[in-house]
């Protein structure tokens, strides 16, 4: 017996070295590419800079920090006043790792022997669904939570089975902890995790009431749950109430404030079976290894004692499923389904299973499977199966470790210090500022700034009615969530006036056309490659910013209990430990299995088991490769063709064509880069639909319409490839582009110069800010309130009259019949923001959400200024011919730069000659220089569009000012006019 304690303490100590070895060197370099580190590190960052203040300026214009429990965070930014941020979080997370070493091994002993425990240890470390948790995703605070948790459970067992308040106190004191680290790791751990024990602790608690380790009688066992019932009840009390001390004011702040949003996609709820992807990363990869095995743990979790731990197992296992089967969503219920992410759930199973785990490869190292695979397959062929279960082990955990380098998850490192320094620099601070394709990274950004975001990364805390109605998690990522997502950022563009919204850091080229014809302009490109956009004419954030107010009491809770309950786990460890050493007279004894029951462990029935699953997981993995190979078929071929062109992968696109051809890949990608175009540089392939059409067996016709997103709409494609099969792989047949060059070798045009000099200083110190320069003269010349279908907006014409370039803004407020302002919307893209001295642009103001059932009157409020941006002007429509609904004509860019996204504005006036609607279109593809596009316009049919309201000069403000000497006429007659604007790309 001694022998065997001391080679699991070895085991034990060895599990504690590998781990500080192991995750030391890894996390040290992943953890800034996982999923929430950087979340956790801008949580840090607020109590480093103000402890006791439960609010957070700057993200979502401001939300209460009690959303979630501080430990992790309070714990970083203590250790970050030595360390630095990074460092402090690295090294949290390395000693959570060894308390979770810890609280395995001794979680192992009260389930299995010894020496077992002492495997389980150090298989925890290898543990693939703690590596991915870790290393992937990056979830410290989950992990904190479980780590004591584990450590947790043990001592509450052997308060059941021996009575002895100092193991309840050891406990309460480790799950104090876990509350202050991760609440739901609490209140699921009482589920899946304590309860078993205890019901564990009373079988044994029979066991020893009977005398016999082999027997076992249900009334014995009645009789003891009845004796054991009181305490408990008592023991739940108790924990209930440290739940709520510990984390007061989450609770608080969660009943007086409840999250409503709508639920947020997440792919541990989606099909596994539909969904390949989705399943490999929240199901196959978390359990790993031991799925081959889970016959044996099934069998194991059936056994009189482990009733209770294979239950908790069994449900772990069917929720983390997901949205598999329907069972899930039964058990969980509609509401908590779709908030939870169901791979906490897998996360625990696999944890749950360590023990038996490390029971089944003692098993295989000296018990009776070592002795079943020798005796019917042969020491050589032990030792191979030995070397390959080791193989899989180590090479399946490099992988997950190493996910990130082939398939990235995150944007390549940003350097967040040239963007503080441009908020810092002149004051830019006073403006909100977002931004865009930044990853997680977006949540470095804030830690390294006090300037605000409209945006954030914890979306439970949100409270922006622009964000919670949508199933937008950022607006970072808006591209990634389709219409919806860019409905949500276009929202925060276009009234950016309302967020104090000023500028936009952009890393992603597909923002660049919203941002454009949204009213953005380009300002600089920082040294890390980031492009900086600005908004004109926003104003800056008040000097008082509203904010929630907490109690005193409440933030004194927040900030003292949570790090106290953690030195006080810490104090009563070593005290229990110095003072009990010599004391400590219990010896924990684990029940043999019966006789009967050991019979029962058919070897030949988990081999068979395990053997099944293997060959459906190598089934599985095989056809995930077989699958992925790019040239199996023709639809695969193009499917290819079509993501590598779309993820600007030209090598791979280029491969996949017929090398028959001989086309070189400079060649090839010359081409591809000839012509810019909303399509070939800003848009993000939704789906191919493909139709094959057969000409024989090694050449086939394929027709295929592609869906494009953009940030400015969604388009459609229509192509037609040549496919023929060579050597089993299937190549397209390339169409070369135009290279025609037209006659004209050389252009030289003339361009106008602006610069608004100001009065900024050549000084270290503050300077003054820039001077606003006189507000160039604009007017609006029609305005009219229409409805189209259930549609509402403001259509109508601006010119500028002064004598320089016009940047305008324009937004039409919506009053009620008592005169109070019902709403108030923006122009977005249907308008020229940039106007030329005696310019004339229409403008349309989408009014959503809106009825007219209470509407009296509409006001249009425009404001100007000195437009300073160099404009590109160089182009205009030409040949059009109008056929019945349709004009036909040519998009032509006479000038010397190429035109990235042509646009063209249609006014349209009903029969009465009344300005009823107007429509954008966007070409698909750009215009190089000195060339021309066909373009195709439909009408919208303005008569029968409904003219709500005619506008007046009494509702119109310029610039502050009331248009009442100026009344608004009509322009002209004419049923439609063509306005054209165009974006250039610049570097």
């Amino acid at each position: 017996m001694n022998s065997n304690k001391n080679i699991s303490r070895n085991l034990y100590y060895l599990a504690l070295l590998f781990s500080l070895v192991f995750n030391g060197s890894i996390f040290f370099s992943t953890f800034e590419h996982t999923y929430d580190s950087f979340v956790h590190i801008f949580f840090a960052d607020h109590y480093a800079k103000a402890w006791f203040d439960n609010w957070e300026y700057r993200w979502y214009t401001g939300f209460i920090i009690n959303s979630y429990p501080p430990l992790v965070h309070q714990a970083t930014a203590l250790l970050s006043s030595v360390l630095g941020l990074k460092l402090a979080f690295y090294a949290w997370a390395v000693f959570v790792q060894l308390i979770f070493v810890r609280g395995v091994y001794h979680f192992s002993k009260i389930l299995v022997d010894d020496r077992s425990a002492g495997i389980a240890a150090i298989l925890a470390v290898m543990s693939s669904s703690m590596i991915e948790a870790m290393h992937i995703f990056g979830q410290i605070p989950s992990i904190t939570g479980l780590s004591f948790l584990l450590n947790a459970t043990p001592e509450f067992y052997k308060w059941f089975r021996f009575k002895k308040w100092r193991y309840l106190v050891m406990g309460l004191s480790f799950l104090s902890v876990t509350t202050a680290a991760h609440h739901v790791t609490t209140i699921f751990g009482m589920v899946f995790f304590i309860l078993p024990i205890i019901g564990l602790a009373t079988i044994d608690n029979s066991y020893q009431y009977e005398g016999d380790e082999l027997k076992l009688r249900f009334t014995t066992f009645l009789k003891k749950t009845f004796n054991v019932l009181p305490k408990a009840i008592l023991f739940g009390i108790v924990v209930i109430l440290v739940c709520i001390v510990v984390v007061f004011p989450y609770w608080y702040w969660s009943k007086t404030d409840p999250i409503n949003q709508i639920s947020i996609p997440h792919g541990s709820r989606d099909s596994f079976i539909l969904d390949t992807n989705m399943g490999l990363v929240f199901f196959l990869i978390p359990w790993g290894i031991l799925l081959p095995f889970m016959s044996y743990f099934f069998k194991r979790a059936t056994e009189r004692r482990y009733t209770f731990i294979g239950l908790s197992l069994v449900l772990l296992f069917i929720l983390g499923t997901g949205g598999t089967t329907p069972i899930p969503k039964l058990l969980l219920g509609e509401t908590a389904f779709n908030i939870l992410t169901l791979d906490r759930f897998t996360f625990w199973g696999t944890m749950i299973t360590l023990p038996f785990w490390g029971l089944l490869v003692n098993e295989l190292l000296s018990g009776s499977y070592r002795k079943f695979l020798i005796e019917k397959l042969g020491q050589p062929v032990y030792s191979v199966f030995l070397f390959g279960l080791a193989t899989i082990l180590i090479g399946g955990n490099i992988l997950i470790v190493n996910m990130n380098t082939y398939r990235p998850f995150q944007p390549e490192p940003i350097d967040a210090e040239p963007i503080s320094r441009f908020l810092e620099r002149d004051q830019h601070y006073q403006w909100r500022y977002l931004a865009l394709g930044f990853g997680d990274q977006m949540a470095w950004l804030s830690a390294n700034t006090d300037a605000l975001t409209v945006d954030g990364n914890y979306h439970s805390a949100r409270r922006l009615p622009e964000m919670t109605t949508r199933a937008v998690e950022r607006l970072e990522n808006a591209k990634y969530k389709g219409e919806e997502g860019i409905g949500a950022l276009r929202e925060f563009l276009v009234n950016s006036e309302a967020f104090h919204l000023k500028y936009v850091f952009n890393n992603d080229k597909f923002y660049e056309p919203i941002l454009h014809f949204s009213g953005w302009k380009k300002v600089s490109l920082l040294e890390n490659k980031v492009s900086v956009w600005e908004k004109p004419d926003i104003s800056p954030l008040p000097s008082i910013l509203p904010r929630k107010n907490i109690p005193k009491i409440q933030r004194l809770m927040w900030g003292i209990i949570p790090l106290a309950c953690f030195f006080n786990m810490i104090f009563v460890f070593l005290m229990l430990k110095v003072f009990y050493r010599s004391k400590e007279t219990e010896e924990l004894t684990i029940p043999k299995l019966s006789a009967d029951e050991n019979n029962k462990i058919n070897w030949w029935f988990h081999s068979f088991c395990s053997l099944v699953t293997f060959v459906l997981f190598s089934i599985f993995i095989y056809y995930k490769f077989y699958t992925e190979q790019k040239q199996i078929t023709p639809k695969k071929a193009i499917v290819s063709y079509y993501d590598a062109l779309d993820f600007r992968n030209f090598k791979e696109a280029h491969g996949l064509i017929d090398p028959s051809q001989k086309l070189d890949f400079d060649q090839f990608i010359l081409e591809q880069n000839i012509e810019d175009g909303i399509l070939a540089s800003y848009a993000k392939l939704a789906a191919v639909n493909i139709q094959i059409d057969s000409i024989s067996n090694e050449k086939v016709i394929a027709n295929v319409t592609a869906d494009w997103s953009t940030a400015l709409g969604d388009y459609k494609t229509d192509h037609s490839h040549q496919l023929i099969k060579k050597a089993g792989k299937w190549y397209l047949k390339y169409v070369p582009k135009s290279l025609d060059i037209p006659p004209d070798q050389f252009i030289a045009l003339p361009e106008l110069a602006l610069h608004n000099q100001g009065r900024r200083l050549a000084d270290i110190n503050k300077t003054r800010q820039e001077d606003i320069l006189d507000r160039p003269n604009v007017e609006i010349i029609e305005a009219n309130l229409v409805k189209k279908d259930s549609m509402y907006a403001v259509v109508g014409y601006i010119r500028n009259i002064d004598n320089v370039p016009a940047y305008v803004g324009i937004n039409a407020k919506i009053y009620d019949t008592k005169n109070e302002l019902l709403t108030q919307y923006y122009a977005n893209d249907v308008l020229l923001h940039n106007i030329y001295p005696k310019e004339l642009s229409p403008f349309r103001i989408d009014l959503p959400y809106f009825n007219d059932t209470l509407l009296k009157t509409f006001r249009i409020d425009l404001k100007s200024l000195v437009s300073i941006e160099q404009q590109y002007k160089h182009f205009g429509l030409q040949n059009l011919k109008e056929k019945e609904n349709q004009i036909e004509g040519e998009f032509y860019n006479y000038g010397a730069k190429q035109i990235s996204i042509p646009q063209v504005l249609i006014a349209e006036r009903n029969e009465k000659g009344t300005l009823a609607w107007v429509e954008k279109q966007y070409l698909e593809a750009g215009i190089r220089p000195q060339r021309k596009k066909d373009l195709q316009l439909t009408l919208t049919k303005a008569s029968n569009i409904e003219v709500i309201q005619k506008g007046s000069s009494e509702n119109c403000v310029i610039n502050g000012y009331e248009q009442k000497n100026k009344p608004l006429v009509k322009l002209n007659d004419k049923q439609y006019q063509l306005f054209c604007s165009a974006y250039v790309y610049k570097n």
